[in-house]
């Protein structure tokens, strides 16, 4: 019995090894690019909390770029507003609660590159810049989306479709 149970547990680690090595390889293949989420709506520092809860009860956006003068100057993701808003309620100003040291990425990049920005940061979404323009953001939700619109397709290096 005990080695008809080590056996199993083994087999079950095995099979989760084989499964992450599988995602890592999906991964390593897809761009950036093709979990991007365009056309999103973007704050200013200015704007209170209340702006993005409303945003994301009207379209489901939860992670927001921030622009002062049409510079990239943080992030606020859906982390950041379900804490500020238990924290200060919705009518703090966005400068107060948005993530200065957010992390960047290029579109020609892999989603490999990009979920080990995400760990070693700690954010759930990544601003995208090409050649000193903001694309959009790449949210946890936008790499599920690629992943299972893309899971197979080769790409080749530097492609980049927008």
């Amino acid at each position: 019995l005990n080695l008809a149970l080590i056996g199993v547990f083994i087999f079950i680690g095995a099979e989760q090894e084989w499964q992450g090595a599988q995602l890592k390889a999906m991964l390593r293949r897809v761009p950036v690019w093709a979990a991007l989420v365009r056309g999103s709506v973007a704050l200013s520092p200015g704007d209170m909390l209340s702006r993005a809860i409303d945003v994301t009860l009207r379209s489901g956006q939860t992670d927001f770029a921030v622009f002062d003068r049409g510079y990239l100057v943080g992030v606020l993701t859906r982390e950041d507003v379900a804490r500020a808003f238990q924290r200060y309620g919705p009518h703090v100003l966005v400068e107060r609660v948005m993530r200065t040291d957010f992390p960047v990425a290029r579109a020609s990049e892999t989603l490999l590159d990009l979920q080990r920005k995400m760990q070693a940061s700690g954010s759930s979404a990544i601003s995208v810049i090409e050649r000193g323009r903001f694309l959009g953001l790449v949210t946890l939700e936008g790499i599920q989306n690629a992943l299972r619109l893309f899971p197979t397709r080769r790409w080749r290096p530097g492609e980049i479709w927008m």
